[in-house]
């Protein structure tokens, strides 16, 4: 889990109290998380002791200690912010408190979606579904599962929503290529440049980035092809610091 980018926090609301269940998950974590800062602190207090290495143990003990308050108080509900200079100290514990979290309460069909949230954690997105009946919508036909969708105000399926959930939650985007008639698509960060975008491609696009020729998705659906696109004066060129933007085409021209 600590490896993870982000996480989803699942509640199953059936009657139950989902806000309460998780509250209890979300300070199971936080408590995860104390208990390793609180080992790293008792290591530093032996460290201390090699007097080479004090002006180093001090900052980090500081950092650590800033880290562990805040999670004591229950100062994580809008996250832990850590200076850059003391990030190395912090990164590798890979704590849960500084993941982006997403709660998701399971509930029965004709019932009430309950409030979702918690104190502890930083919470990006909430969100709330009827698994059972959608997982047995997608055993019907595409006919019949139109209709029934329809029937109960599904107007896509769950795995779309929650994807898109986690995307906003993660703050990524997604960007596409076209070659030909294969069309890719690529993952970004919110806020990430054409040249990032290049490099994610491959490397020798970004070390040899001049410029990213970019379209809108929407162009490209309206006109049918990259072709016409072209023809209407609806391609633009941008530079390396371009931000990228969810669902736009990129060309790179590049140099060898």
């Amino acid at each position: 889990m600590r490896s993870a980018d982000g996480l989803v926090i699942v509640a199953n609301a059936f009657g139950g109290d989902a806000a309460a269940e998780i509250e209890l998950v979300a300070l199971e974590l936080l408590s995860a998380d104390l208990a390793i800062c609180e080992r790293r602190l008792g290591r530093l207090e032996q460290e201390w002791k090699n007097i080479k290495e004090r002006d180093r143990v001090l900052r980090e003990r500081a950092a650590v200690e800033h880290v562990a308050q805040a999670i004591r108080e229950g100062r994580c509900a809008h996250g832990i912010e850590v200076r850059s200079e003391d990030e190395p100290f912090i990164r590798g514990f890979q704590l849960f408190v500084r993941k982006p979290v997403m709660l998701f309460a399971n509930v029965a069909a004709g019932s009430e979606v309950p409030d979702l949230d918690t104190e502890a954690l930083d919470v990006k997105h909430r969100f709330s579904a009827r698994a059972r009946l959608e997982a047995e919508l997608a055993t019907l036909s595409d006919e019949d599962h139109e209709l029934f969708a329809a029937e109960y105000g599904i107007e896509e399926p769950l795995r779309e929503r929650f994807t898109r959930a986690c995307y906003r939650g993660l703050g990524l985007i997604t960007f596409f290529t076209v070659v030909g008639d294969e069309i890719r698509a690529w993952t970004l960060r919110e806020g990430d440049d054409a040249l990032t975008a290049a490099d994610r491609i491959h490397t020798d696009l970004a070390r040899g980035f001049i410029r990213a020729e970019v379209t809108a998705f929407e162009d490209l659906r309206a006109l049918g092809s990259m072709r016409e696109v072209k023809a209407n004066g609806k391609q633009r060129l941008e530079g390396r610091e371009y931000p990228v933007k969810d669902g736009e085409i990129l060309n790179i021209r590049f140099s060898t």
